[in-house]
């Protein structure tokens, strides 16, 4: 009921009764550009890892040769 009531009417308000929405600033153009660019970015980086160097973060175990008779070194018993 007091979401009801406080919605319906007018709703709350600070106690002086000052209006604070002359300071606002409208969300879209200013944090939509710059969370945008940060997206772009974002990509641009992550497709120049993928595309031009994707063996950069990649482990040099992965370049050794398979030997079929010697068991790896990372396996071992507990």
């Amino acid at each position: 009921m007091h979401l009801i009531a406080l919605h319906d009417t007018v709703g709350s308000s600070n106690p002086l009764g000052v209006s604070g929405n002359y300071d606002r600033l409208p969300f879209a153009p200013y944090f939509l550009f710059k969370d945008l660019v940060t997206i772009f970015l974002f990509i641009l980086i992550l497709s120049i890892f993928v595309f031009f160097m994707p063996n950069v973060l990649g482990d040099s175990e992965n370049y050794v040769m398979a030997n079929p008779m010697q068991t790896p070194a990372a396996i071992v018993p507990e």
